[in-house]
């Protein structure tokens, strides 16, 4: 830069509060070096840290004092009782299915859905309209009030927790295979 354009060079409110060096090079060029705002951004770190903390009634003596209780807890983590692993693989193995079966039918049912949804197949904008707020509802809703419901329906078991996986599957993969579709050329 020469001299009159480092003049000519627009500084933020940060530059005006902490000037820019201007540094000349061996080749007569003059230059600007920006201040570093990473103290600012620690600062500020630092600060809603300390605020966060004196908020939430955070006291470190009570975390030094229980920290052999963490020791405890991290022991059992790596030393696990197995005598209850026979208790535990039938429903690991049900949630496993659950996620697969509810993935799958979700997907399923998002295909035709998604290809309706998209504009560049479907020309009638009261369905392509009244589908994408279907899906954005769906999405909206959390997963676990999607469960809620569910199971507030159907009862606990794995049939609401399916419903439940492939309601959240449909919602979010018809969303992004209608935006796909859309983008493909269709050549008219």
């Amino acid at each position: 830069m020469d001299n009159e354009n480092v003049s000519q060079v627009k500084l933020t409110w940060f530059d005006k509060i902490f000037k820019p060096q201007v540094i000349t090079l061996p080749n007569g060029h003059s230059t600007i070096r920006r201040r570093s705002r990473a103290p600012i951004i620690i600062a500020l770190v630092l600060l809603a840290i300390v605020l966060s903390l004196r908020m939430t009634g955070f006291d470190l003596s009570i975390v030094i004092k229980k920290f052999d209780k963490l020791l405890d807890l991290m022991v059992k983590l790596f030393h696990p009782k197995w005598s209850f692993f026979g208790k535990v693989v039938r429903p690991l193995i049900d949630t496993i299915k659950m996620s697969i079966l509810g993935t799958v039918i979700g997907c399923l049912l998002a295909l035709p859905v998604s290809v309706l949804a998209s504009t560049n197949i479907d020309k009638n904008r009261v369905i392509v309209s009244v589908l994408r707020f279907i899906l954005a509802l769906i999405r909206t809703l959390p997963t676990l009030v999607i469960a809620l419901v569910c199971a507030l329906i159907f009862g606990l078991g794995t049939f609401a927790g399916t419903l439940a996986i492939s309601i959240f599957t449909f919602g979010i993969v018809a969303k992004m295979l209608y935006e796909s579709i859309e983008t493909i050329d269709m050549g008219l």
